[in-house]
């Protein structure tokens, strides 16, 4: 996923969940400073949400099965579907059917 359709993502939520009026979602453009300096939100609020949001998108891994037989390969690359689907839900992530 882009970091433009997490941010998307983000503003979506904060627009639902918070009080936008009292913490804003108005983007700050300073292209005159180094890009690790700049905040993409002018409330820093909202700041601090979207650092959070990236934060826990950044420490979510999903451990694979090991390949196998099942499906008469024997090659540990191919994996049975419901396996990573399962391996994927444990971790506490939805699938899209």
């Amino acid at each position: 996923m882009s970091t433009e359709q997490m941010r998307q993502q983000f503003e979506d939520w904060w627009r639902s969940e918070m009080n936008v009026e009292m913490f804003g979602l108005h983007r700050c453009n300073f292209p005159m400073q180094p890009a690790d300096f700049i905040q993409p939100y002018a409330c820093p609020e909202t700041q601090r949400g979207w650092l959070a949001w990236q934060a826990s998108r950044a420490t979510v891994v999903v451990e694979l099965p090991q390949g196998g037989y099942w499906a008469g390969y024997d090659n540990e690359h191919l994996m049975e579907s419901r396996d990573v689907r399962d391996a994927i839900e444990a971790a506490g992530l939805k699938v899209k059917p």
